[in-house]
């Protein structure tokens, strides 16, 4: 809203005065609010502007724009550096000060109140403060703006509603009418009047009889009925179409539509309100369609096609009666069985297969099928088929199955075919290629199988040259060999290659026969068969062995494939590289292994073998130990295997991968002393020296024979800084030697700022001067790196020595580096935090002063003293010497004081109170009242007695007036204020709220109780939302009703928003407005439109050509799928649900028409309804044109797909049965015949129209012309139906035969109507003239082929047996025809021939099967052929390439172990075919599915990151393309499947040709993400460091000034209250009775534990500091020493004190005193009164630590106060019964984790406790090694 429109609804008064209050507020002259939209701003309300120039809005546009963000105070404009660049302000009448608070409405308007004075100010907080309060009352002024905006758009929204429904109802062209159920009244608009022919004056007053009057007869009683079953609740609402009298005598159809009315409350009303449509032409549209109906039903009961619609279980609901003529059964006592049921056997799955597709091809016609179905008379009938998915469309709504018989052309053919069955069969079915060549090699003949395994064609090779089709590296010893067969009868050839039409070249093998001799054959035949799959086998096998042989070699494992039943291992040639072992033979290498795992871990590792072999559900395992290297090393391996077993679950087989994780365990180690070096950097007070020490000792141990030394720069010179195992003496001898050039290794390193690596400090320049020093400590190699600090300047080095000359090794460097980085990060830190240190003790607190009037009431002397503020804002003497209760008294308001005197004094005498919150009038010194508010706390004794009284006075004057200003405006726009006191779970209401709620003024309630006010249904709703509120801050705004208190329903809108404080919502107010009238107006609107059949709408096109719906009734979830509230909020979806049925643009441009002309819109489109079926709908409506360009439609949309499906429905059913219909036109003369779109196709005739009769008879030709015209002319005359076949010239000539029929409408001797049907029959015509040659048998060439053959009848007698079947089965020929088949092979073998051969019989079936025979060893792929005759059966022998498959197999198989077994992902890259392979290990390493995709060589690539893609791809080619490259190895980032990325390291090796060019690559890559991140993982750990350290720095600094406190301030006043109180002792004990003394004894004791506490704190808060150097530590002299420092507690309590364990440890003595002291003397402390406390001490020594325990016989400790005793100030008993500060327990803990160890109890209460901790050993973490 801008400040116009605000102005409208606001007076510009309120934000003046607002302006004005603001700028006495701050004692300047000059005040505005402002709000800001988009780039421009608007002045609400100001004052003191023509103080300024007219430039000034331009000078301070930037000050405004900044104070819309936040609070903006600039005190001098003159000099404010942020604004240099703006004109220099501070002239004459040109603001200096500027002030600005930003606000915002609920609705997001963004303002802002600023004040501006000519001369510079400076604000305090309070005038900030009261800017801010102002601000918020402008924001809530803007709220109720908007809510008067809201009301006053209500208002016009109803108007402009109530306009929009009459306009609807008139472009509806209905008529609507209300009637009273109760009293009969009848009232009617004048539409409803027009339908009836009448206007309303002249129908007069009707009631309910009067109206019914005018219904048929017939229809009333159906109109009574409906009306009843609606009122009952049956149906939904009141619906009937009948007839009503017309004027004029006729009867018109009409449809009515009503429901009730419904009360304000909600229940149905009396009142019954409609509408009426008149439907007439609708129903004549139906009875049209229905005659036109009845017409096409003649068509197809005379068609020769049969017409059955099926539903998608082939159950017909629907046929015509030409199915009873083919089939002979009874089309409705069937109508529950599937069609599937009449279908042959032999043909269902095809049918069904047929009958799959139509379902998933709506729309589409499948033809070409045929089947036979069973007759009436048990007969199989053949039909030919086409099946239409007509399931989208409604009328139809199923698959419509149109078929006709044509058993006469099927059994024709079969004729034909059984002729040549037995040929076709033997010759072309078989596995071979058969051909004739002659001499040349032309080709004369082929079987039809070469297409099948070649892709050529019979027509595509005869008469060429076969050798033209032979590999030209294989023609010459082919032609060598053919030349041959001259002198041979027949040759078998080698395998060659043969051209493939489309697959490039196959393998095949042949046997050629010479029979030219022959006279039918007069050729060579060539008998082929396709090898190509047994030669990419063996080629296979060849590369799989190669892969497996490669994949081992680049592999980072070694791979070993064990047997256990033999012990045979191979093992990887890789191992001997990897460990320098030679191996032996496959049933050495076990043993081999076996004896070189080291001893301690051989028992383990063989037993985890064994256990994993023997456990069937163990199928991979992973062992870890120690192998020992030629060298003589031991290597960590880590040796992951994979089990496989037979049937039985027997273990076969064990195939593994043995990984050197040497240096990733030394890694690891590193990794775990750096985290811990980290780690302990961070804890409080730290000793940065014992830190360095300790970390360099872990180093010391991880690498053995390295002493490592830290040495600092200063001056110039070296330093030693920390060296735990250097010899003193070298140290001594180095220490403050210059840095230079060939200063030895750390003096050249901190000299050139670069690491030096000395390896042999003899032979070395740099050591020239110090090689006699070095031979007398026994120094052979030095490596030193320089540390810097954060200027980059050496301030130190660190060094590695070595006793003997040494190589640079990769593991010592990289350890060395890290370390520098490490050390000098630290340095650094600790650098800077001594910085913090020493600037924290400079730093002092600030107190600041306030604004408020501060007051300090002494009660007991009735005296008040008041801040300065006091005179600032009330203009009193704030030094006035008198100032008491009556003076404040006097100063208030009589009346305030009248009301707040009562509560004042309960408030004085309550002894528990203490706070006291009021507000009143108070008088200024001018006399003037101001509104306060105070807030005070008050100080009272034992007793609560009132001592002390301090607080503070608020002005809240303005904010008053402005209360005052929204409370009148509210009561006008019926708008009330609510809050809740979320912490006090409080309610508050405004008077306006109150009289909303029907509740008295002041009503307060739980949120729980004002939630109840809302409907019963709107309850759970409201909740939620002011449950959100609270949780996550969320604001809320919603219209709902209450109940009032009197039991009344109102709607309200609901505006509310939080307050949080410290993450904690503590309050929620907003408004709350009386919107009852408003929505009583949208819900009587809203029931009308319902009310209204289809749906009502308002449409909005935009000048500039957007639009909008800015009203949809209900109707829009039925007709488009989505709901009003979706419609309005986005047009496109409505646009785009008609998008989907094809219309759009049509619709688009009606309603353009419509908007140009401004005339009636009316138009029909089609939609896909949300259940995918296509629906029609019709639209009406008025345009008007607004003054802005726009146009607005007020109309409705209706569902006529119901009219629009009938009037569709003969075209399509035509086009269903392909049948053409046609019409004669008896008017005209002559006659003419008119016909369909598929009559037209079906005659050849390009005319769209009709043609006359008599020229329609010359397209027929012979004697069909004159059957024509005799059947027409006997129909015309007589009324004679005919049916006749006629032949006609169609298009470009061609000859068709066609089937026409005709009927007519003959009344009294007249034809009054002639119509039939035109069927193309031509096909089935042709099919019965037709008949195909009879081919010859080709005994011969069956002879010549490859394959087995035989033939059997259906008895299984051979009737047939070929000589490649003696040969095969070793039965001749003469000894097995005649005979049964399975009396000749009477063995076993055979029983699952014998099962497929009867399943293809009873099938009817081929069946194709591979099977292998023991008796002959042979593997057999067969094929049998089911006939009428028997069985005709193929079969080859495929041994060999079975064998290949097996070998294939095992090889992939045992290459599949292998990759599973390895850590690495193997790959194989074959580049002469550009294939390439992946093992399991991408899956296990980077999550990819190898069973989902395949990858290649560009998907690989992709994977690689971008920026290492280049690198890697580059790298690989030139390794490709050099010829002596053979290894090639990379680091890069690889893709992961979840599109993250792992560092890898990737290893191949290249096998080249002949010529050095590379035809495959064998890699393995392995994951080294784990190492890289390493690197990362140390930056964040530093990153942390740094912000720990900051917080640590202000944490010690805290500390420091704490401990100054404790060990001074805090001890000095105790010190003189002990003093004193002693001193009373001493001087007046005799004149003190039992309880001043008991008194007196009771401060000392005070003072005395207080000072203990203090002193127990300030050691708690040492702990950890000044530690010494390591010691060893005798344990029994430290026991003794604490038993002295104890000796007269063991005295009394005869205490018993003992030790056992290791004697010595190595630590820090003085924590280990203060620990042993807290223990002992708490076991002497808790001990039970009835034995001598016993105290055991003990010590054991554990690989990485010591354990120690001090154990007691005492009270003991509960477990629930395990935890809670080492928390500081943490006591179990109360100070009578035990002395004691709690501060024991928290000091040991402390100690002990700032030595690195662990502590915690163990107890039995009432038995005694033992107290656990260790000491780790120098070097080590504590557990841990």
């Amino acid at each position: 809203m801008d400040g116009n429109e605000q102005g409208e609804l606001l007076p510009t008064a309120a934000f003046e005065d607002l302006a004005s209050l603001a700028a006495d507020c701050c004692g300047v002259s000059i005040g505005v609010v402002l709000t800001w939209e988009g780039e421009k701003y608007s002045v609400l309300g100001a004052v003191g502007m023509e103080l300024l120039s007219d430039d000034f809005p331009e000078n301070l546009h930037p000050f405004f724009r900044a104070s819309f963000r936040e609070e903006t105070v600039v005190q001098d404009l003159r000099n404010d550096p942020r604004f240099e660049k703006r004109p220099k302000l501070g002239e004459q009448e040109r603001p200096a000060f500027f002030a600005g608070v930003p606000f915002a409405s609920a609705a997001g308007q963004q303002g802002a109140l600023c004040v501006l004075d000519l001369s510079p100010q400076k604000p305090g907080t309070k005038q900030l403060s009261a800017l801010h309060r102002l601000a918020s009352q402008a924001a809530r002024l803007l709220d109720l703006g908007d809510s008067l905006r809201s009301q006053r758009l209500a208002r016009g929204i109803f108007e402009e509603e109530k306009s929009r429904l009459f306009r609807v109802i008139d472009s509806a062209e209905m008529g609507i009418w209300e009637l009273d159920l109760e009293s009969g009244e009848f009232a009617f608009n004048e539409k409803w009047a027009a339908i009836l022919g009448y206007s309303s004056l002249e129908l007069g007053k009707l009631d309910r009889k009067g109206k019914e009057a005018f219904i048929h007869p017939q229809d009333l009683s159906e109109s009574e009925r409906a009306l009843s079953d609606y009122l009952a609740g049956i149906l939904p609402r009141y619906e009937c179409e009948l007839r009503m009298k017309h004027r004029k005598g006729y009867w018109v159809w009409i449809l009515e539509r009503a429901e009730l009315k419904r009360e304000a409350e909600g229940g149905a009303g009396r009142w019954l309100f409609g509408t009426l449509t008149d439907n007439s032409e609708q129903v004549v549209a139906y009875e049209q369609i229905y005659l036109r109906e009845k017409k096409f039903k003649i068509l197809l009961e005379n068609s020769e096609d049969a017409i059955a619609i099926l539903n998608r279980e082939g159950r017909p609901h629907f046929e015509t009666e030409s199915v009873s003529r083919i089939l002979g059964l009874e089309t409705t006592p069937r109508s529950a069985e599937p069609i599937r049921r009449l279908v042959h056997p032999a043909d269902l799955e095809e049918f069904d297969e047929w009958f799959r597709q139509a379902l998933d091809n709506p729309g589409k016609a499948l033809g070409g099928n045929v089947s036979r179905l069973r007759h009436a008379d048990g007969s199989w009938r053949h039909v030919s088929g086409t099946m239409t998915n007509f399931f989208g469309n409604p009328i139809i709504n199923g698959l419509v199955y149109n078929f006709k018989d044509v058993s006469r052309q099927v059994l024709a053919e079969e004729r034909r075919r059984s002729l040549e069955n037995r040929y076709r069969k033997l010759a072309q079915e078989g596995a071979d290629l058969v051909c004739v060549i002659d001499e040349e090699g032309t080709f004369h003949y082929l079987s039809t199988n070469f297409r099948h395994y070649l892709g050529f064609s019979e027509d595509e090779l005869e008469g060429k040259n076969a050798f033209g089709f032979v590999h030209p590296d294989d023609l010459p010893w082919v032609l060598e060999d053919f030349a041959k067969i001259k002198e041979l009868r027949q040759i078998h050839g080698l395998p060659y290659r043969f051209k493939h039409q489309e697959d490039g070249w196959r393998w095949v093998k042949s046997v050629v026969t010479n029979l030219l001799d022959d006279p039918d054959i007069h050729g060579i035949v060539i008998n082929s068969i396709d090898v190509t799959a047994v030669i990419d086998a063996k080629k296979e096998l060849e590369q799989s062995n190669e892969r497996f042989r490669l994949a081992l070699k680049a592999g980072s494992e070694s791979i070993y494939d064990y047997h256990p039943e033999t012990e045979r291992t191979f093992v990887s040639e890789t191992f001997e590289e990897d460990f320098g072992i030679s191996l032996g033979s496959m049933e050495e290498n076990f043993q081999l292994i076996r004896d070189r795992i080291h001893p301690d871990d051989l028992g383990q590792a063989v037993r985890e073998f064994r256990e994993a072999l023997e456990n069937p559900e163990v199928s991979t395992w992973t062992r870890q130990y120690r192998l020992l290297k030629g060298d003589g090393t031991y290597a960590h391996i880590r040796d992951r295997s994979i089990k496989q077993t037979d049937k039985s679950g027997k273990p076969v087989r064990v195939v593994g991968a043995l990984m050197d994780t040497t240096q990733i365990d030394f890694f690891e180690k590193l990794h775990d002393i750096e985290k811990e070096f980290i780690e302990s950097s961070l804890v409080s007070n730290t000793d940065e020296k014992a830190l360095y020490r300790r970390y360099l000792l872990q180093l010391e141990s991880l690498i053995p024979g390295m002493k490592a030394s830290i040495l600092k720069i200063e001056d110039r010179k070296l330093k030693n800084y920390v060296s735990p195992s250097l010899d003193p003496g070298w140290i001594r001898a180095i220490e403050h030697l210059d840095v230079g050039p060939n200063q030895g290794s750390c003096g050249t390193a901190a000299y050139y700022g670069e690491r030096v690596l000395v390896t042999d400090v003899y032979e070395d320049p740099r050591w020239e001067n110090y090689t006699e020093l070095a031979r007398d400590y026994g120094i052979g190699a030095c490596w030193s790196f320089p540390i810097f600090n954060v200027e980059g300047k050496v301030v130190a080095t660190i060094a590695n020595y070595y006793s003997t000359p040494r190589e640079v090794g990769e593991k010592e460097v990289k350890t060395l580096e890290r370390a520098q980085r490490l050390i000098s990060l630290l340095m650094a830190q600790f650098d800077y935090l001594e910085k913090i240190r020493l600037s924290n003790e400079r730093y002092e607190l600030v107190n600041k002063s306030t604004n408020e009037a501060i007051f300090d009431w002494d009660v007991q002397k009735d005296r008040f003293y008041w801040g300065e503020s006091f005179t600032r804002v009330f203009g009193h003497d704030h030094q006035v010497a008198e100032f008491t209760l009556e003076t404040w008294t006097n100063l208030m308001h009589p009346s305030d004081n009248q009301e707040k005197a009562g509560e004042w004094e309960e408030f004085i005498a309550d002894p528990q109170a203490d706070r006291w919150q009021n507000q009143f009038r108070f008088r200024r010194k001018d006399g003037s009242y101001a509104f306060v508010e105070e807030s005070a706390f008050i100080i009272r004794d034992e007793a609560g007695k009132a001592l002390r009284m301090i607080g503070v006075l608020r002005d809240r004057t303005e904010l008053k007036r402005m209360e005052l200003l929204l409370a009148n405006a509210s009561k006008l726009s019926r708008v009330g204020g609510w809050e809740v006191d979320v912490l006090n779970d409080r309610l508050l209401w405004s008077p306006i709220t109150c009289e909303i709620h029907e509740v008295p003024i002041g009503f307060t309630a739980s949120t729980a109780a004002g939630i109840d006010f809302y409907r019963e249904d709107f309850r759970e709703s409201v909740a939620a939302m002011v449950a959100s509120t609270m949780e996550r801050g969320d604001k809320f705004d919603f219209e709902a009703p209450i109940i009032t208190a009197n039991g009344e329903e109102r709607w309200v809108r609901a505006i509310g928003e939080p307050e949080f404080v410290d993450d904690r919502c503590v309050r929620i107010f907003g408004s709350i407005q009386d919107i009852q009238e408003r929505k009583l107006m949208e819900d009587r609107l809203k029931g009308v439109s319902d009310s209204l059949p289809g749906l009502i709408f308002q449409y909005i096109l935009n000048a500039d050509g957007t639009d909008e719906f800015r009203y949809v009734s209900r109707g829009s979830i039925k007709l488009l799928g989505l709901s009003p509230e979706e419609c309005m909020a986005d047009s496109e979806l409505v646009w785009s649900r008609l998008a989907k049925g094809g219309d759009l643009e049509e619709v688009r441009k009606s309603l353009d028409e419509s908007a140009s002309s401004l005339s009636f819109w009316n138009w029909e489109w089609k939609v896909l309804s949300p259940e995918g079926k296509i629906r029609w709908r019709e639209g009406r409506g008025t345009p008007s044109k607004r003054a802005d360009g726009s146009v607005v439609w007020d109309g409705l949309i209706v569902d006529v797909t119901h009219r629009r499906n009938l009037e569709n429905l003969l075209d399509q059913s035509t086009k269903m049965a392909k049948i053409g219909s046609w019409e004669l036109d008896l008017t005209l003369e002559p006659i003419q015949l008119n016909w369909s779109s598929t009559t037209r196709s079906i005659l050849g005739v390009e005319r769209l129209g009709g043609m006359r009769l008599e020229k329609v008879y010359q397209i027929f030709v012979g004697q069909s012309e004159e059957i024509a015209r005799q059947a027409m002319e006997g129909l015309i005359e007589k009324g004679r139906g005919f049916d006749v076949e006629l032949e006609l010239d169609g298009a470009g000539g061609k000859r068709r035969w066609i089937r026409c029929i005709g009927q007519a409408v003959h009344v009294k001797g007249k034809t009054l109507s002639a119509f039939g049907s035109l069927q193309d029959i031509h096909e089935r015509k042709l099919s019965e003239l037709n008949l195909k040659r009879l081919l010859l048998e080709r005994n011969t060439i069956l002879e010549s082929i490859g394959d087995g053959f035989f033939a059997v009848d259906s008895n299984f007698t051979v009737t047939y047996w070929n000589k490649q079947a003696e040969k095969l089965m070793k039965v001749p020929r003469a000894e097995i025809l005649g005979k049964n088949v399975w009396d000749v092979f009477e063995t076993g073998g055979l029983d699952r021939f014998r099962r497929k051969f009867e399943q293809a019989l009873a099938s009817g079936k081929a069946v194709n099967f591979e099977d292998y025979l023991a008796e002959f060893k042979v593997w057999f792929s067969v094929s049998a052929f089911p006939s009428d005759s028997g069985l005709t059966v193929f079969f080859k022998d495929v041994t060999q390439n079975k064998n290949a498959q097996e070998e294939i197999r095992n090889s992939n198989d045992r290459f599949e172990r292998v990759s599973e077994a390895t850590n690495d992902a193997i790959w194989d890259a074959q580049l002469s075919e550009g294939k390439l392979y992946w093992g399991r290990g991408f899956k296990s390493l980077f999550g990819y599915d190898l069973d989902v995709f395949t990858p290649d060589y560009k998907f690989y690539v992709d994977r690689i990151h971008p920026q290492d893609r280049k690198r890697v791809v580059g790298s690989q080619e030139r390794a490709k393309a050099n010829p002596q490259v053979r290894h090639w190895n990379e680091e890069y980032r690889f893709q992961r499947a979840d599109d993250t990325y792992a560092y890898v390291m990737d290893r191949a090796i290249f096998t080249r040709n002949s010529w050095g060019k590379a035809t495959r690559i064998i890699g393995a890559m392995a994951d080294i993400t784990e190492r890289r991140e390493f690197e990362e993982s140390l930056k964040k750990l530093n990153v942390k460091l740094k912000r720990q350290a900051k917080e640590l720095a202000i944490s010690n600094s805290g500390l420091e000034q704490f401990a100054y406190v404790a060990s001074h301030d805090l001890q000095e006043p105790l010190r003189m209250v002990s003093s004193f109180l002693s001193l009373l002792d001493r001087k007046y004990r005799e004149h003190l009775d039992d309880k001043a003394q008991q008194y007196i004894h009771f401060a000392v004791d005070g003072a005395i534990r207080m000072k203990q506490i203090i002193l127990d704190l300030l050691e708690y808060s040492r702990v950890g500091k000044g530690e010494k150097e390591l010691e060893t530590i005798h344990l029994e002299d430290l026991i003794f020493e604490v038993s002295q420092l104890q000796a007269q507690l063991i005295e009394e309590k005869n205490a018993t004190i003992r030790f056992e364990g290791i004697p010595t440890l190595t630590s820090f003595k003085a924590p280990l005193l203060q620990v042993f002291q807290n223990l002992i003397g708490n076991a002497l402390k808790y001990s039970r009164e009835e034995e001598p406390p016993l105290i055991l001490v003990s010590c054991e020594e554990e690989r990485y630590q010591w354990l120690l325990a001090v154990k007691d016989n005492g009270i003991g400790v509960k477990e629930e106060y395990f935890d809670k005793i080492f928390i500081i100030f943490q006591r179990l008993h109360s100070k009578e019964e035990y002395t004691g500060t709690g501060l024991g327990l928290a000091i040991v803990k402390k100690i002990i984790d700032s030595l690195g160890g662990k502590i915690w109890v163990e107890s039995v209460y009432s038995q005694g406790t033992s107290f656990y901790f260790t000491i780790p050993k120098p070097g080590k973490k504590g557990g841990e090694g």
